[in-house]
């Protein structure tokens, strides 16, 4: 691995700098992957409620995003509105901004997730197989399902911002 700087100018530079705050904008939980039909129509269920979408990702976890963003981010500025005060949240002051899930999954083009909003999610379920009690049978691998959504458009889409080459190697080994 090659040599990006010295830990003070890694340290130095703001991982946050230029990103549209996707950690402001959305809430992330676990999810069940799904096994049975009850769990796949569940999950359609929680998309049409609409400002949500299911991550899938190539290790085999699924989460459930809610798109809504904080009262305290401001949108004009792109930035937390109670930064370094006593106000802000705690979960937001011990967050690790340079290993980033949101920034990884939900700004450009994710490698190892894939986002299903319901139009997408439609899609995938036509590929899945149940037997007689309910139980799926043949679910679309990982590679499968991100063909079959491919061409299909999501929303929000945040524009791929440049990441530093560490951080970049650092995010593609932490799925792995």
């Amino acid at each position: 691995m090659a040599s990006v700087g010295t830990v003070d100018e890694f340290g130095r530079e703001n991982p946050c700098s230029g990103c549209p705050a996707p950690c402001c904008r959305a809430q992330s939980h676990s999810y069940e992957a799904p096994e049975r039909y009850v769990d796949l129509d569940q999950a359609r269920y929680r998309l049409l409620a609409g400002s949500s979408e299911l991550v899938r990702m190539e290790s085999g976890a699924w989460y459930l995003v809610r798109w809504l963003d904080c009262s305290l981010f401001d949108g004009e500025s792109c930035t937390c509105s109670v930064h370094g005060t006593s106000r802000q949240p705690k979960v937001c002051v011990h967050f690790n901004a340079y290993d980033c899930w949101f920034r990884q999954i939900l700004v450009g083009e994710a490698r190892r997730a894939l986002r299903l909003d319901l139009t997408r999610f439609e899609r995938f379920v036509a590929a899945v197989e149940i037997d007689e009690d309910g139980r799926i049978t043949s679910l679309p691998s990982f590679d499968e399902t991100s063909r079959l959504v491919a061409n299909l458009k999501i929303r929000p889409s945040f524009p791929a911002l440049p990441l530093r080459e560490a951080t970049v190697r650092r995010l593609d080994t932490r799925e792995a």
